[in-house]
């Protein structure tokens, strides 16, 4: 009798061990913002963690025109439940926050926009491309680092069609 109890209580416990495992680790399996993460790190951007020492903190600012329009650039890029990317913004104001462990570590506009999950080019427009005053082609512009108070715009006008 001792010992079907003893068994029947080892089976209880790892039946517990197996429901509370799969609890956790289910939904973070199947969590859309997994698939986030991976696409933020093949553009060489990692989380910082809240108590991470960082040995690099700017801010440059991107604003989006569209057709004289101004466009404002979301609130929380590059921030999910559990992780803050290393380029990522907190409002709508278009100050990228670059944040990292990594005094030597250059981000650049085209990772942000990686993280952000759009492309610079828009169906149906040109871009032109303006960084601190200076016109720049788009590859170009793309791999430029970022630098602390750096104003980068993008202007946006609907393609001419020559029908």
């Amino acid at each position: 009798m001792q010992k079907n109890k003893k068994i029947t209580n080892i089976f209880i416990i790892v039946g517990v061990v197996i429901v509370l495992g799969a609890l956790f680790i289910i939904p973070r399996l199947t969590s859309p913002e997994r698939g986030i993460v991976k696409n933020w790190k093949e553009a060489d951007i990692r989380c910082v963690a809240e108590e991470t020492k960082l040995l690099q903190h700017i801010h440059p600012h991107l604003s989006i025109i569209i057709d004289s329009e101004e466009e404002a650039v979301p609130k929380n890029i590059g921030i999910t439940p559990s992780c803050t990317g290393e380029l990522h913004t907190h409002n709508e104001t278009g100050e990228i926050h670059v944040e990292s462990a990594r005094a030597d570590k250059e981000f650049a506009i085209g990772q942000f926009f990686a993280v952000w999950g759009k492309s610079i080019d828009r169906e149906g427009y040109t871009v032109k491309i303006i960084i601190d005053g200076k016109e720049m082609k788009k590859e170009e512009a793309e791999g430029l680092a970022f630098k602390d108070k750096q104003q980068i715009v993008l202007e946006y006008s609907k393609k001419i069609s020559n029908n």
